[in-house]
């Protein structure tokens, strides 16, 4: 017997019952004395696997693959070892080596390394899933692109500039080192000197959106946190309080200012007279006490007038305001209060405005100002909203008679009331309609029937065929059965675009089977019963 296999033997009984130290002891006494085969070596390495020694352990399974190449013994410990060193890679290419040297008879030893190779790839697979959770892809983006990524959240809301920084350091500091995601201030009654001083500061003094918020001026140091400020460079200003004051020492240095608006509508005339010399395209003033006359002779050359306050006005203020603006592409109107009708009737029909700019019109509650736009030259007209201005009929057929409405695309009726033939002429006069807005009015049974219609003559086509959107919130009179009609029509009608969204919320009489059915068969839908305050209030 060779003289190093009895220690050898010896070492194999420790191994099986347990005594990992004393097998070891034994395997280094039998190499020490010549032995040098693969069998020693690969003990020894099933040894040190058990005592955690997997350097010593990967050494001997090497040896095991010198002395036997062409056996499987060997790759199948390296890929054992490979994969308890959390080296997945080279544990598949051993134990595919190993696979290629096993017997093709030894169906169960194929199955074990097949097995084995099944644990190498899902462990593979969840290294993989670990390094995608937890590694900082953001980091290899380059700076620019951040900023870009960045300027996009930021757009959206200019709040998350605050979420951005509190991310990670790093895109603390790339944030900070990007001026433009502070271009807007907001300032509250919550510390508004202290923020300004630190946008301005972020922003080397280009803010172009400026926010004053109701309560900010309690705050007796947030004049002086304005230095630095470069107004020149602003282009919006929201102003919610009156901020003459702060205002007037650099009145004629907001040379771009593109948009006002003024929520403290007492205190619009005081501002505007400070900012006449500014380039001012679009003006929204709303609240109380609207001082017209004082407003109207400071506005020119406005692309966007929108005023929703209460006032005591005269009637030819408003008109001189709307002829010294004939540039308008909008025009937003709702004031509470008597207008002082200092010119008759017959020089108001007399008024015939030029605007040949203007594409949107939106008048709230300002019945005899219809009468006016009915007479008015608007080639450009798309979106038109008429609000609670009672009886409108007459104004429709007055502008019927004088405006192509084939360039209307948006139209909307609210708690207005026309006769059936009214609204249904101004329809069929609109081809190029793909938003209709109707609210609260009590025929709208007729006018959903008339859409739903298919005329005998097809020289005239459908009424409004490029119809898309329709919106009948709140007509509690408004039954089923016109409804499915036009939906089954449009949806049949070569002739006409298929109807993609129906709201009909707030309509009572709507069955539940109904609106089942129209669920399932109109892309964008929605029928709410009944509001949540309403709800409350029966409880």
């Amino acid at each position: 017997m060779a003289e190093w296999k009895p220690s050898f033997e010896r070492g194999i009984s420790n191994f099986r019952l347990g005594k990992y130290e004393e097998a070891l002891t034994c395997f280094d006494e039998s190499v020490t004395k010549g032995g040098s085969v693969s069998q020693l070596f690969d003990s020894r390495a099933a040894v040190h696997e058990k005592l955690g020694d997997l350097k010593a352990a990967l050494g001997d399974a090497r040896r095991v693959i010198d002395f036997a190449p062409h056996q499987w013994q060997g790759y199948a410990r390296c890929a054992r070892l490979f994969l308890r060193m959390k080296k997945p890679e080279r544990a598949t290419k051993m134990v595919d080596y190993a696979l290629e040297r096993v017997k093709p008879g030894d169906t169960a030893r194929k199955e074990i390394l097949l097995a084995l190779k099944q644990e190498v790839i899902d462990f593979a697979a969840a290294i993989k899933r670990h390094i995608s959770r937890t590694s900082y892809h953001f980091g290899n983006i380059p700076v620019e692109i951040s900023h870009e990524i960045f300027s996009l959240i930021v757009d959206s809301d200019h709040t998350l500039v605050l979420t951005v920084i509190g991310v990670c350091n790093a895109w603390r500091s790339v944030a900070l080192a990007s001026p433009s995601l502070w271009s807007t201030l907001v300032l509250t009654k919550k510390r508004p000197a202290k923020k300004a001083k630190l946008w301005i500061q972020r922003s080397g003094g280009q803010i172009l959106d400026l926010k004053f918020v109701e309560g900010c001026l309690s705050d007796p140091n947030l004049r002086q946190s304005f230095r630095g400020f470069r107004w020149e460079t602003l282009r919006t200003l929201d102003t919610q309080v009156d901020i003459a004051d702060i205002v007037a020492p650099i009145g004629d240095k907001i040379s771009q200012l593109n948009q006002l608006r003024i929520s403290d509508a007492g205190s619009a005339r005081n501002l505007l007279e400070l900012l006449h010399k500014t380039r001012t395209r679009n003006l929204d003033i709303r609240g109380e006490h609207l001082h017209f006359d004082g407003v109207r002779r400071i506005l020119s050359d406005c692309r966007t007038l929108s005023f929703h306050a209460s006032a005591q006005f005269n009637v030819s203020d408003i008109i001189h305001t709307i002829s010294e603006n004939p540039n308008l592409t909008a025009f937003s109107m709702s004031i509470v209060g008597h207008p002082l009708m200092d010119i008759t009737p017959s020089q108001l029909a007399e008024i015939a405005l030029e605007l040949p700019s203007l594409q949107q019109l939106d008048l709230r509650s300002s019945h005899w100002l219809l009468t006016l736009f009915c007479r008015a030259t608007m080639p450009s007209l798309v979106n038109l909203s008429l609000s609670g201005l009672k009886g409108i009929g007459d104004q429709l057929a007055d502008f019927l008679i004088r405006h192509p409405t084939t360039t209307l695309t948006d139209l909307k009726i609210s708690r207005c009331f026309a006769s059936d033939l009214q609204l249904t002429s101004l329809l069929r006069a609109s081809p190029q309609l793909r938003t209709i807005v109707i609210e609260d009015i009590p025929n709208v049974n007729e006018v959903v029937e008339f859409l739903a219609t298919r005329p005998p003559d097809s020289v005239l086509g459908p009424p409004c065929p490029l119809l898309e959107k329709l919106d009948l919130t709140s007509c509690a009179s408004l039954t089923s059965s016109p409804i499915v009609r036009l939906v089954k029509e449009r949806a049949t009608n070569e002739d006409a675009v298929t109807l993609g969204t129906l709201l009909i919320d707030y309509c009572p009489l709507i069955e539940p089977e109904v609106r089942d059915w129209l669920n399932r068969n109109v892309p964008s839908f929605s029928c709410i019963y009944t509001r949540k305050k309403d709800v409350r209030w029966k409880r």
